[in-house]
């Protein structure tokens, strides 16, 4: 599968990123990588890829002024953010796992393997879009 992605210089006249979208590359990088990636089911990995952020952003809200306000004063910024740095650096291990052991993962994933017979499928017909350019 060739995925390419051609970031255009935005323009007056380019509906290419929305002046009103909060994360223009999210939407020009990701969505095009779940609906090459996913195919068929692409509408609810894309669906659950925003649900998942903006449910995420809006609990945000609730607990980030008693996480901060609750170390003593001269550390009152320092450690709440090192536990969210070394959080995140937590969190993004499995990020670079399965880029590097994708293909292990796929070749034991029933769900792969049937998306992958039904993706060969479409090839073979001449209905599969191998190409996304954005």
């Amino acid at each position: 599968m060739c995925l390419t992605l051609r970031l255009a210089t935005p323009s007056a006249s380019s509906s290419l990123i929305h002046p009103h979208s909060p994360h223009p590359l999210h939407a020009l990088i990701t969505h095009p990588f779940l609906v090459a990636a996913y195919g068929p089911y692409a509408a609810s990995a894309t669906g659950g890829n925003g649900f998942a952020r903006d449910f995420l952003a809006g609990i945000a809200a609730m607990y980030s002024t008693p996480f901060f306000g609750y170390f003593p004063a001269p550390y009152t910024l320092e450690y709440p953010t090192t536990i969210l740095a070394v959080l995140a650096f937590i969190v993004t291990i499995p990020i670079f796992v399965f880029y590097y052991k994708g293909a292990w993962f796929r070749d034991r994933s029933p769900f792969a393997q049937d998306l992958g017979t039904k993706r060969e499928g479409r090839k073979k017909a001449g209905k599969e879009i191998t190409r996304v350019e954005a």
